[in-house]
């Protein structure tokens, strides 16, 4: 596996104001003589970035991976019901994909963070914030694996030793320590604010270290973090939902990081440097404006009946984020009215539509502008609201962090008087409908523990209990597979690396 970490090409670009990413040879020296000088440095910096937004990252594969895992999204095509079925094999083309490019990016951050501590041509407040920069991602990236595979190989150090070309797996709580001292680092070292969109800040770091204490349940480390956070007074929620996400808004006082997606001029197919989010989930819909050319979205994410039905229930009937769905539209042809729900849920093709992404003046196919949030405030004001459950129960402290997401969506304040366990249940379900369409449910639903089991079994069991699904491919997707709490070790890794073996696989495989 790694070593593909000592041969690569770095992708010079710049992000600023969103500028897009073009791609240059640049060089494949040794750690000792890699920079001459400051650009090749930011060079280099900019190249570990310029790895997240690609296809088999999260453009597809990671939004993939994790949107069909999770209550997201459904679809009956064979590409993606092993997401459902619990037919997943170490063979999946998605999961051996995202495994290489998280762990590509890993290696050519370990390269870059050795060829900048010996680089004697930077300024030392340069060094440290090319640091900063690359800790952070290679923090997040690492965070990404250990959450999808569990144990994982971590190499620390560059090196072209052989026991560093095929580590093995390596505990996760060795991951997660080291994952935090990245952290730590990156926020004594970024600034508060990022003039340069697509870099991270002070606050993104302190955010993603109070995400990685709430996967290891270390309660109060992680209040005290988010507590940092919230004093910066540099975040706020939007007043308007949508707004949020309207693709002329972003960069917004509510985004703390996000993967910055922008048009390609010079290509408009999957490789381009645009985003893939209104591809998955607009139906091609006559018109209505939601994306410049009506016939190129797809709607490959579809909606969850009983995803939907949580947005139109108990205290979430007046809750405007039901907003990002659609469940009936004007055909431009014939003017009929298209009712996709509940009027056709027995159909594979229709039920409720997320239109939660749009690029309304857009029309290029696969290549659309919209970013993905990694971190938002609302994010942290949730995290806020578990994390003091946790150490201290359901106090206002707790109650207030919750209801200011709330409020935001119109939808009723949570009742008082819950029990610390009835408290978890909230916040889980609210983190489900805040971030429906992010990419967090199945990360959320695997860490989160309800009665010792995780909330992925809860949800699944009880929509599977209640029957709330309306289809085949839903009544597939209700059904519970521990091993689907944990993603394989992909074969290709197996086939080469000496030290993860099929008995090292995970559970299930």
């Amino acid at each position: 596996m790694l070593k593909k970490i000592f041969i690569f090409i770095l992708v010079f670009s710049s992000l600023s104001c969103k500028k897009i990413l073009e791609e240059k040879a640049f060089s494949s020296l040794t750690v000792s003589s890699f920079f001459n000088n400051y650009k090749e440095a930011n060079q280099a910096v900019i190249g570990v970035y310029s790895q997240l937004p690609t296809p088999s990252y999260y453009k597809r594969n990671f939004t993939n991976v994790i949107g069909f895992l999770s209550d997201d999204a459904y679809n009956p095509g064979a590409a993606f019901t092993a997401f459902d079925d619990g037919t997943l094999e170490p063979t999946n083309n998605l999961v051996d994909g995202l495994w290489n490019s998280i762990f590509s990016l890993n290696g050519k951050a370990i390269f870059t963070i050795s060829a900048l501590e010996n680089a004697e041509v930077l300024e030392a407040a340069d060094k440290q914030l090319m640091l900063a920069r690359v800790r952070f991602v290679r923090a997040l990236n690492l965070y990404n694996a250990v959450r999808l595979w569990g144990d994982i190989p971590l190499v620390k150090e560059y090196s072209v030793q052989e026991e560093n070309l095929y580590p093995a797996r390596t505990p996760k709580s060795e991951v997660y320590a080291f994952i935090e001292e990245d952290l730590k680092y990156a926020m004594d070292i970024l600034p508060a604010d990022e003039d340069e969109y697509g870099f991270p800040t002070k606050g993104a770091a302190m955010s993603l270290l109070a995400k990685i204490y709430l996967s290891q349940e270390k309660w109060a480390e992680a209040n005290t973090t988010l507590d940092q956070v919230i004093g910066m007074n540099k975040y706020a929620l939007l007043d308007n939902y949508m707004d949020v996400f309207d693709v002329k808004n972003e960069n917004n006082a509510e985004d703390i990081f996000s993967i910055q997606f922008k048009k390609d001029q010079q290509e408009a197919a999957e490789n381009s440097a645009g985003s893939l989010l209104p591809f998955w989930f607009l139906p091609a819909f006559n018109g209505l404006g939601l994306a410049g050319n009506p016939d190129h979205p797809k709607g490959q994410m579809r909606v969850e009946h009983a995803t939907y039905d949580r947005y139109t229930t108990g205290d979430y009937t007046t809750d405007e984020r039901n907003e990002i769905f659609i469940t009936s539209y004007p055909n431009s042809n014939n003017g009929n009215v298209v009712r996709r729900y509940p009027e056709n849920k027995a159909a594979a093709a229709q039920g409720p539509a997320c239109i939660k992404y749009q690029d309304p003046t857009n029309d290029q196919d696969r290549n659309y502008d919209n970013n993905l949030y990694i971190l938002r405030y609302a994010d942290v004001l949730l995290m806020k609201a578990e994390a003091e459950n946790e150490v201290k129960g359901p106090n206002s402290t707790a109650y207030n962090a919750f209801n200011l997401v709330r409020q935001r969506s119109n939808a009723k304040p949570l009742a008082t008087g819950l029990s610390k366990d009835a408290f978890r249940d909230a916040v889980s379900m609210e983190r489900g409908l805040e971030f429906y369409g992010e990419f967090q449910s199945w990360f959320d639903q695997t860490r989160m523990k309800r009665s010792g089991d995780s909330y992925y079994k809860y949800y699944k069991t009880k929509v599977q209990s209640e029957g709330k699904f309306t289809h085949p491919s839903e009544a597939r997707w209700a059904v519970y597979y521990p091993k689907l709490e944990l993603m394989p070790i992909p074969s290709s890794e197996l086939a080469i690396n000496p030290n993860i073996t099929v008995a090292n696989q995970n559970p299930g495989y």
